[in-house]
């Protein structure tokens, strides 16, 4: 059995594997899985509700962590558009003098991530400006609601776009748009890899374009379906003939997009000039099939395999709500039940639920980092579960941050990191405490329980 249980919610996409025929019931931010047999139910990608295991062994397969943010390759990167990150969606007076402001719920300019982003090591900042799709925040697909640009919108009688522009830092009204006039586009934008967040259910429209108009080096999509081929064939060769992925799979580009929301990645065979994001045409503007689009990443390298699966990993889970095979992200997920939890690694661990009844085992890397909630007085990530016997490697290590620094006043308390029926004291701890820490603590166990002990400055500890 290999099946994907639903609810249609953000986070709510449980991915189950099987040898057997395994029982799946519930809804909303639960599942039920009832396992009478002697295999395992393999639960994998990116899940954060509950599940409640009635029996038999729930594994947390040796699979890939999505990268971070801050994983993301810096190397080769050209642009790096997020319009959910508000703090990158800067007023476009604010750049470029001598041109009037847009709708307040319109992008006018946005800048990369790293506020700075130079083109080919040129001395100029490179934005985005004209032809402003608004901003529309909503949920697409079983993804978490997000800030889309929406191209779909009559801004302009022709359509919309993004052209990609450099400005002098001393003269920013000398702006020079990369896509130059209608017919001669500047090459100064040469994209190898490109990662691009959209939903096709309109057709899918051009991502990616040479100018405004559509028939210069890439040939503008015809706009009646999401099945139109990508390319025409070899135009542009290096895109069409390098690789195209859909939601981390590599595909024919002659298939077409998907016809819902995904992530597209093309890696050429070589570089081609991309200064434009949609196209500027009255099938856009006068059809309402104009593209909609999220996060896009543009590089001037050919990335390697693994960071083009990282980078996919990273935007489908935070746009999609879900994960390519192969990467697994099971951290915010909750055990509940009784039966066998086996856990490939530590570093990917599901929580348990303190009612859970049976055995956690942990096979590899149990290197564990909680966070002390110290105005709430809880540890986040600690590992609850008095009823079950833990089974850990023989050595193990905690290291624990703190919202923010105890005060000396502070009466001492003690946050449990770890309680269970049996288990830790077989294990060979390292324990180190990271940021915020207070300025006396100690770390103790006792029993069947690991516990971090916050301490006032000058009191004394006996242990006998």
């Amino acid at each position: 059995l290999e099946s994907q249980y639903s609810s249609q919610a953000y986070d709510r996409l449980l991915q189950l594997r099987a040898e057997n025929p395994v029982r799946i019931s519930g809804a909303g931010e639960s599942a039920t899985v009832i396992n009478a047999g002697d295999f395992a139910v393999s639960l994998e990608g990116y899940f954060k509700g509950t599940v409640n295991l009635q029996g038999g062994t729930l594994k947390v397969p040796d699979l890939k962590l999505p990268l971070t943010e801050a994983d993301i390759p810096d190397a080769g990167r050209l642009y790096w558009m997020d319009p959910d990150d508000r703090e990158t969606v800067i007023a476009l007076e604010d750049v470029f003098s001598g041109i009037g402001p847009g709708s307040s719920n319109q992008v006018r300019a946005i800048k990369d991530k790293e506020i700075r982003a130079f083109v080919q090591g040129a001395p100029a900042l490179a934005g985005v400006s004209s032809r402003r799709p608004p901003m529309v925040r909503q949920s697409r697909g079983v993804g978490p609601e997000r800030t889309w640009l929406d191209f779909n919108a009559d801004n302009d009688a022709e359509g919309n776009n993004l052209r990609f522009v450099v400005y002098p830092e001393s003269a920013v009204d000398q702006r020079k748009f990369l896509s130059g006039d209608y017919q001669s586009p500047l090459a100064e934008m040469p994209v190898r890899t490109a990662f691009v967040v959209q939903d096709s259910v309109r057709g899918g429209g051009n991502p990616l374009l040479n100018h405004v108009g559509g028939n210069n080096v890439i040939a503008r999509r015809q706009q009646g379906s999401w099945k139109e081929t990508i390319w025409f064939a070899g135009n542009p060769a290096a895109f069409a003939n390098g690789e195209n992925r859909l939601d981390g799979v590599a595909v024919d580009y002659a298939q077409g997009f998907l016809g819902r929301p995904e992530v597209f990645t093309v890696r050429g065979i070589g570089p081609v000039n991309t200064p434009v994001i949609g196209s500027y045409n009255n099938s856009h503007g006068a059809a309402s099939k104009g593209e909609i689009i999220g996060e896009v990443l543009l590089y001037s390298t050919a990335l390697e395999d693994d960071a083009v699966k990282g980078i996919e990993a990273y935007l489908m889970g935070k746009w999609l709500g879900r994960l390519p095979d192969g990467f697994a992200d099971v951290r915010q997920s909750t055990v509940a039940g009784a039966g066998t939890v086996l856990i490939s690694k530590g570093t990917n661990m599901p929580r348990i639920d303190g009612g859970f009844e049976g055995e956690v085992a942990v096979e590899a890397d149990c290197a564990l980092r909680m966070t002390i909630d110290v105005d709430a007085g809880t540890v986040i990530g600690a590992i609850n579960c008095p009823n079950a016997a833990l089974k850990l490697p023989a050595e193990g290590s905690i290291t624990l941050d703190f919202t923010r620094r105890p005060l000396n006043s502070e009466a001492p308390c003690d946050y449990t990191l770890i309680d269970c029926a049996s288990g830790i004291d077989k294990v060979d701890w390292t324990l180190t405490v990271g940021e915020n820490a207070p300025k006396k603590g100690v770390f103790v166990k006792t029993g069947n329980k690991v516990v971090f002990r916050h301490l006032q400055p000058g009191f004394v500890l006996s242990l006998r």
